[in-house]
């Protein structure tokens, strides 16, 4: 069989499920395939993840002029950069990854009509980051970005049956659901050498630890969270709460939970006594997640938060927000509990119930391995992708 070249454009090297995503499929798809990954800038506030692609030996190339911002400058270069490594490497498929990669990328390709092109949304494109109007002209665009994919992927049903029906981006014959892949042999199973090195790092006897993983940005509604912690904490004093993560949002959520009277701790010098800690980023997925009791997610919108699928690959119970592709993680009852994100209420009484019920806690971490088990293991993604890759070439060689 002939050598399928793929390029795999992404927006950045940061922390999330497009990196995992792009190195999974490029380090297990099989030896027919060869790709080559390009990646734009991280922004400062950002941990790179580009220790991932380490970690597995794949080469990722930086492009030194495409960053998440739009910038006409910039982005002109970005294209020429793009144009001139699509004519050199010769693809015969280009898949691009989120939002400006899927801009610059499918653009570049209208100069390249044999190209077979793939474009995966893996967030939330649409609304609540922008106004109407901005929104409104990205959908446009896309709309027209369409005409020059051949394939869409979306990372759940909710993202399918939005980006599809509701703002009508292209048919639905375009459409492919791909659930995001993890590695399940990483997670570590000596769980309770991991908790307890945790609980002695950060100062915790025998309190309960709720966490939420994520960027502080605006869309992750963290101010939502920290009005649950001063509800609960209003009533009990045996737990502790963690924000773990970085983002421009950072010192406005430090000052709002000073506001709030909450004690904190955001230096890396552990307070002994603190009702919440921000830790930044941190690398190491055991290093967090074996501390932790509960985790939450308080999302105003999701494509899939990867933090969720890797808390259940630990065995984690879930209380999040029922928000974009969360609704296709969580199963009320069975791994977890959504709620809608005006019912605060409803949200503060879920989680005390779980703070007091520890056998519930570990039956809904126990299906909820089960259920990233089934869905969400890597192979799956790259068994799916790899099929889709050759139906679209299959498709091709017998229109010539």
């Amino acid at each position: 069989m002939k050598e399928i070249k793929i390029l795999r454009i992404l927006n950045r090297l940061n922390l999330g499920g497009p990196t995992y995503n792009a190195v999974f499929l490029s380090k297990y798809i099989s030896s027919n395939f060869k790709t080559l990954i390009l990646a734009g800038k991280k922004l400062k506030s950002e941990e790179s993840s580009k220790f991932i692609a380490d970690k597995y030996k794949v080469k990722i190339k930086i492009l030194k002029n495409m960053s998440r911002s739009i910038n006409f400058f910039y982005d002109l270069l970005s294209i020429y950069e793009v144009f001139q490594i699509i004519r050199k490497y010769k693809p015969d498929i280009v898949h691009t990854h989120a939002s400006k990669s899927g801009f610059i990328g499918r653009f570049v390709c209208i100069f390249f009509p044999k190209i077979i092109v793939f474009h995966t949304y893996h967030g939330h494109t649409f609304h609540s980051y922008f106004n109407k109007s901005i929104s409104n002209l990205f959908i446009l665009i896309e709309k027209l970005l369409a005409f020059r994919t051949d394939k869409i992927i979306t990372i759940s049903k909710s993202q399918k049956n939005e980006i599809c029906k509701k703002f009508k981006i292209a048919k639905l014959k375009k459409f492919e659901v791909v659930n995001l892949g993890i590695n399940l042999k990483e997670f570590s199973r000596n769980l309770d050498f991991q908790r307890k090195k945790f609980k002695k790092k950060y100062n915790i006897n025998n309190k309960k630890v709720v966490g939420i993983i994520g960027r502080l940005t605006k869309i992750k509604n963290h101010k939502f969270f920290i009005d649950v912690v001063r509800k609960i904490l209003d009533n009990r004093n045996d737990v502790v709460f963690f924000i773990i993560g970085d983002g421009e949002n950072k010192k406005e959520l430090i000052h709002y939970a000073h506001k709030k009277n909450l004690i904190v701790n955001s230096s890396k010098k552990i307070k002994k006594t603190y009702d919440i800690c921000f830790t930044s980023w941190v690398k190491n997925l055991d290093d967090i997640y074996p501390g932790i009791d509960i985790v939450c997610n308080t999302s105003l919108n999701e494509g899939t938060p990867l933090s969720l699928i890797e808390a259940m690959a630990y065995k984690k119970p879930i209380l999040a927000t029922n928000v974009g592709g969360v609704k296709d993680l969580i199963i009320n009852g069975y791994n977890g509990y959504c709620t809608n994100i005006e019912n605060k209420t409803k949200f503060i009484n879920l989680l005390k119930d779980l703070l007091s019920k520890r056998s519930k806690c570990n039956k809904l971490g126990s299906n909820g391995y089960n259920f990233v088990n089934k869905k969400f293991a890597h192979n799956i993604l790259v068994s799916k992708m790899e099929k889709l890759y050759l139906n679209e070439i299959n498709k091709k060689n017998k229109n010539r």
